[in-house]
């Protein structure tokens, strides 16, 4: 059976699973689990078909990310970075909508 988790749980599991298996490990793991996506991108690159490894693979490197940002307190810093990296792309692609500006800034 698959539990749906809140935001608040995936980030308590994320902290339990790097405490349960250890820094140097989840490193190791995010190396690995990095590789695996470069090999499904790259299949996909090569046959347009979005397959269920390629789903998988960025299910995983997500979750690594997630783990690698709380090891590494930097979630405030990514934000702003990600937000930097984006008015980048507007500014060079002349993309110039103006957000509405809510609450919640991830979504």
């Amino acid at each position: 059976m698959m539990i749906k988790r809140t935001r608040s749980e995936r980030e308590k599991l994320y902290r339990h699973v790097l405490k349960h298996f250890g820094k140097q490990a989840q490193l190791l793991r995010v190396l690995g689990e990095l590789g695996e996506l470069t090999r499904a991108v790259a299949k996909y690159a090569h046959t347009g078909v979005v397959d269920e490894n390629l789903i998988e693979e960025m299910a995983d490197v997500q979750i690594m990310l997630h783990q690698l940002i709380d090891m590494t307190a930097t979630q405030g810093s990514i934000d702003h970075e990600i937000h930097c990296r984006l008015n980048r792309l507007a500014n060079l692609t002349g993309y110039n909508h103006t957000p509405e500006i809510k609450g919640d800034l991830d979504g």
